[in-house]
């Protein structure tokens, strides 16, 4: 399960305002429409140890979705991969007794593989 830290997060200095996190550093490709917007961020979190760097999609192609996240929370490991459409496309994940698990989605965000 992808941590509920991840969903919906927003790139942004006011994330950190709203939700009283520790610190938050965000990245975007500044210009005019026609120029890609993507970005960067990464956000530690030490009310609920989560730690995580991510690239977000440009708000015209991906509706400013993230498209990878890596982190950790607490003494879990993560990367995930979403299309688009915020639909879960890939998942690795490490739990703290080092089992690994790693996951494929199809186009509609259903599990299609587990290794």
């Amino acid at each position: 399960m992808i941590p509920k830290a991840m969903n919906g997060v927003v790139w942004d200095l006011h994330f950190e305002w709203k939700y009283r996190q520790r610190a938050v550093i965000a990245l975007d490709r500044a210009g005019p429409v026609t120029m890609p917007r993507d970005a960067w961020g990464a956000m530690v979190d030490d009310k609920t140890g989560f730690a995580v760097s991510g690239v977000i999609y440009d708000p015209e192609v991906g509706h400013g979705n993230e498209a990878n996240m890596m982190g950790t929370q607490g003494k879990k490991a993560f990367i995930t991969f979403k299309d688009v459409n915020h639909r879960d496309r890939a998942s690795f994940m490490l739990d703290p007794d080092g089992k690994a698990s790693f996951k494929l989605f199809d186009a509609a965000g259903t599990v299609a593989a587990i290794c």
